[in-house]
């Protein structure tokens, strides 16, 4: 063992198994691993943790393991606070597993959210149908209505909508 923290002096005596006499031995033991033991626990025991549930993705990006490693960490953490203030304190498997439900639960479509908002359109100018015609465009968007990459808007309201569904002329109508 390596330190700059602490020494090996003073040298104490440890009681520890011995298979050979078949009983307890006293062993020397220097003060830097002393110190080590007691304080041993902290990082060792989160280490133990973070470990027992790790999250496995497996890929060529070198980012990954690094972002599963803090998520992993982070859930550890919040495990450990958990435990201290909570008054029925649950094991990590059930807590991972309790945190990763919620988290599927709002990412459901019904209450997933875009951080960009939909162009809305007022009832009057959609429906009016007055220059209302599907334009070609370059860059493919996200129809309106299924979502899937199309190169197509109205020109008169810019939305992306399906001509081949029919979402373009169902949006129209009234």
């Amino acid at each position: 063992m390596a330190t700059n923290y602490d020494s090996a002096q003073p040298i104490n005596k440890i009681k520890r198994w011995s298979f050979i006499k078949k009983q307890r031995i006293d062993v020397p033991q220097p003060k830097a691993f002393r110190e080590y033991n007691i304080g041993m626990g902290g990082v060792d025991l989160h280490d133990q943790f973070v470990n027992a549930y790790k999250i496995g993705i497996r890929g060529k990006k070198w980012l990954w393991p690094l972002l599963t490693q803090m998520i992993n960490m982070a859930t550890v953490n919040a495990w450990g606070l958990h435990k201290l203030v909570s008054e029925q304190p649950v094991d990590l498997l059930t807590y991972e597993r309790t945190v990763t439900r919620h988290y599927l639960r709002c990412t459901e479509k019904s209450t997933f959210t875009t951080t960009l908002p939909k162009p809305n359109v007022p009832r009057s100018i959609a429906h009016d149908r007055i220059g209302h015609y599907p334009q070609r465009i370059a860059s493919p968007l996200r129809c309106r209505q299924c979502h899937q990459r199309i190169r197509w808007i109205c020109q008169k309201c810019n939305i992306a909508l399906c001509v081949e569904r029919s979402y373009f002329k169902g949006f129209h109508e009234k």
